[in-house]
């Protein structure tokens, strides 16, 4: 459809009304004393309200307010807006101009309920921060937005009424504004200097508009209240007092309270003293509150009940162990509420709510009962008590342990009781009476069943057990004699599933397998014991012993020399006296050399490892060791050629490897210290420097680097770059000569997109843009930058990318 409005601008077209604390303008009316309609739904009308103080923008506000847009949604319109701005009879465009359009200077927090493509407006209801009385979206005005009003609902012209806030921050220049308890926008303006020319006295209000369709559109300032009892579900019992608070939520300072309690009592604190109600019952309590500007709230109610305190009694029964203990409640509660929850201690252990409880599993003696009733609404009774007995009965138990064939077994009878009758199976078969049975059994595991009898005739509960009767084991084993460093390998000669072995050499436990093997023993004899045990019950010890023979013990050491010097190797006997050794060199290449010393040119640099192995005629061989060489080939780098500045002091800086190394710069004239890597100079002219390193071992590199004067300022910028990650030319960065300063550096696609920008002149382009590669191609770069002198440098070209 085709929407109208009208921009005003210094023309008074409505006459303003005033209500108190507010200025009404054009169609907005007064509906209470802190809600206004802005709008009826009614075609091309436009309102505002003003509140008549003006507030002051160096100081930090949070408004909250209720509005509503009214309950047409495909055939309603405008929307509402929240505005800062200087004078207080302002309303702006109807239609799309919500009210705000045309008012200048101000800012004003747009919620737009209609979309007008003509504005670059979204389809879903939509929220933005503008200034100046400018609502298009597309415009510098447009401060940030525009998005959904409500966090994922496009609609918000649902009839409710929703909370609008805006808080403002002078010290960060910090304006947002949350809708609904989510924040949707934030933005940072210097209000008072960029938009009120530094006056920072504004009115604060609301405007909205309807153009060719309609809606009611309304703003309420935020005076509302809640009871808050600080007891649960608002219930308590008789003889607590009952402590009163409110939440409120004012826009304005409040000036006065009134509460009514509902049994006959008032009070006019905000937080009056706990209330002790004088008889049990449900009261209504009623709350108001009375803002500055004269407005009251709507009135809170909420129901307390103060409930009846139940009275608890029981009946319990003596029994005897084994057989039921009945608890049963009798506790009683007036009318008004009933018991919800029976409390049960027995002995300090508390039991199951239930009124009545049915249990066997007390011990035999006298038990202490408490218990305790609780009503619907948690008033909860004195603690009756009581008490029960348990007789006991007697309790069999026995011990045995296991043996090892051809010993007796003990079984022994540890019941409680006084003159017990003792009953004994074994195997099945029974055993005279007796606290003690004695027998040998055969190997296995046998079972026993046992029971007893009081003076008073109650039969124990029966208890049942076993022992086992082990085998006996044998520790029988092999051992060889062996060289030094070889393994010697132990086996034990009996086995059993139940079997644990300890070997111990020279008295000290070495493993806990039937089987192993060492390498860790010394040169000499050994002693040997293994002890098996069946089931840790049963156990045999058997000794023996074995032999080690010494072995070589070798190391070898190596010269460091330059590349394309032989190096010599010498091999080392660290146990003599061991006779008739060879020593046996073993080369990387394959290659080998025998000897007590061997020597071998390399053709690459740096360390290396050559193994040594030496053999007797014994067989006992030495472990083979490596041996580390180390062929030194330094290198240097000078650095690229370079410009520089005439007459500007600049330093060199070499880059070497090798050890110990001592520099030399030439021409040496040029230098206070020509014997650093990075000696400081100044030039005249263009000049070839060369720089010398020798290692500690005399190796010795060279290495020269031409530096160019320059007589002015100059800025070189790579016409091409490849950013492939080889570390070479991956970067690309300008040489930027008697600079002083860098103001930008930008690079830009071939769609006009800035792809890279720095200020800082030891800051290069590395071909992505948000952390994606840039394709091959030409790029456009633009730079601007101030030397030495204060002259203003401005350069362009073009950079190719290669991949």
């Amino acid at each position: 459809m085709v929407r109208f409005f009208f921009v005003l601008i210094f023309i008074p077209f409505f006459l303003p009304k005033t209500n108190a604390q507010y200025i009404t303008n054009g169609n907005a009316s007064i509906i209470n004393c802190h809600c206004y309609q802005l709008t009826d739904s009614i075609t091309f009308q436009r309102g505002s309200v003003w509140n008549a103080n003006k507030i002051d923008l160096s100081v930090p506000f949070d408004f909250s307010f209720d509005i509503n847009f009214g309950c047409a949604d495909g055939n309603g319109a405008d929307g509402i807006a929240f505005i800062l701005q200087p004078i207080s009879t302002s309303v702006g465009g109807t239609g799309s101009g919500l009210g705000f359009q045309g008012i200048v200077p101000s800012l004003g927090v747009l919620l737009d309920t209609y979309q007008n493509s003509t504005e670059g407006d979204p389809a879903y209801d939509h929220i933005s921060i503008n200034k100046n009385g400018d609502v298009l979206h597309g415009s510098a005005n447009n401060l940030i937005g525009p998005i959904q009003i409500a966090n994922g609902n496009d609609n918000v012209e649902d009839c409710n009424w929703h909370i609008l806030r805006v808080v403002w921050n002078p010290a960060l220049n910090d304006f947002r504004t949350f809708f609904d308890g989510t924040l949707r926008l934030q933005t940072t303006v210097n209000m008072i200097n960029a938009i009120f020319g530094g006056n920072p006295q504004v009115y604060w209000g609301f405007s909205a508009a309807t153009g060719g369709l309609a809606n009611k559109q309304k703003f309420c300032t935020r005076l509302a209240n809640q009871i808050n009892t600080g007891i649960i579900n608002n219930d308590t019992c008789f003889g607590a007092p009952v402590s009163f608070s409110a939440t409120i939520d004012a826009f304005i300072p409040l000036v006065q309270y009134y509460w009514n309690f509902g049994d006959g009592n008032t009070s006019n604190a905000q937080n009056p003293p706990p209330h002790l109600y004088s008889a049990p019952g449900q009261y209504l309590v009623k709350f108001v509150v009375k803002a500055i500007d004269g407005c009251d709230s709507d009135t809170a109610y909420q129901t307390v009940t103060i409930g009846d305190v139940p009275i608890a009694g029981f009946t319990v029964n003596d029994t005897c162990i084994g057989l039921p203990v009945h608890l049963v409640s009798t506790s009683t509660i007036a009318s008004g509420s009933s018991i919800s929850e029976y409390i049960w201690i027995v002995d300090g252990i508390t039991l199951a709510n239930s009124p009545s409880i049915t249990s066997t599993g007390f011990a035999v003696g006298t038990h202490t009962v408490k218990h305790l009733v609780k009503s619907s609404i948690g008033c909860k009774s004195d603690t009756a008590f009581g008490s029960f007995t348990v007789f006991d009965k007697p309790v069999a138990s026995f011990t045995v342990a296991d043996t090892c064939e051809g010993k007796p077994t003990i079984i022994t009878s540890t019941a409680t009781g006084i003159n017990l009758t003792y009953y004994w199976l074994v195997d099945g078969i029974a055993i005279p009476n007796a606290p003690v049975v004695t027998n040998n059994y055969a190997a296995g595991v046998h079972t026993v069943q046992h029971y007893v009898q009081n003076t008073s005739g109650c039969f124990s509960d029966t208890v049942t057990g076993s022992f086992t009767v082990f085998v006996q084991p044998n520790a029988n084993f092999t051992v060889q004699d062996t060289c030094a460093g070889a393994p010697v390998f132990f086996s034990a000669l009996s086995t059993g599933t139940s079997f644990t072995y300890q070997w111990l050499v020279d008295g000290v436990p070495v493993a806990s397998t039937p089987t192993f093997s060492a390498t860790t023993f010394s040169v000499g004899v050994h002693t040997v014991t293994l002890v098996v045990t069946n089931s840790g019950k049963c156990g045999v010890t058997k000794n023996g012993q074995f032999t080690i023979q010494a072995k070589p013990l070798i190391s070898g050491s190596a010269t460091s020399v330059c590349l394309g010097t032989a190096t010599n190797f010498t091999a080392v006997l660290n146990n003599p006296p061991i006779n008739n050794l060879s020593f046996h060199w073993f080369f990387s290449d394959g290659s080998t050399q025998t000897g007590l010393t061997a020597s071998k040119t390399f053709s690459g640099s740096g360390q290396g490892t050559v193994k040594l192995l030496a053999k007797s005629l014994n067989a006992c061989n030495s472990d083979t060791v490596s041996v580390v060489y180390t062929v030194v080939q330094p290198s240097v780098f000078a650095g690229n050629d370079t410009l520089v500045v005439q007459n500007q002091n600049f330093s060199l800086l070499a880059s070497a490897t090798g050890n110990g190394l001592v520099y030399n710069w030439q021409p040496a004239s040029f230098f206070s210290n020509n014997t650093v890597p990075n000696p400081a100079t100044v030039l005249n002219s263009d000049q070839l420097f060369v720089v010398t390193v020798t290692t500690a071992e005399g190796c010795v590199a060279t290495d020269d680097i031409a530096v160019k004067v320059f007589k002015g300022s100059k800025i070189y910028v790579p016409n091409a770059f490849t950013p492939n990650g080889d570390g070479k030319n991956d970067i690309l960065l300008p040489l930027y000569i008697g600079i002083r300063n860098l103001d930008y550096f930008n690079i830009y696609n071939r769609w006009g997109q800035k792809v890279f920008s720095t200020v800082r002149m030891n800051e290069g382009w590395n071909a992505t843009f948000l952390s994606t590669s840039q394709p091959s191609g030409n790029y456009i770069y633009q730079l601007k930058a101030t030397d030495l002198f204060g002259k203003e440098i401005v350069q362009k070209g073009s950079i190719l990318i290669i991949r």
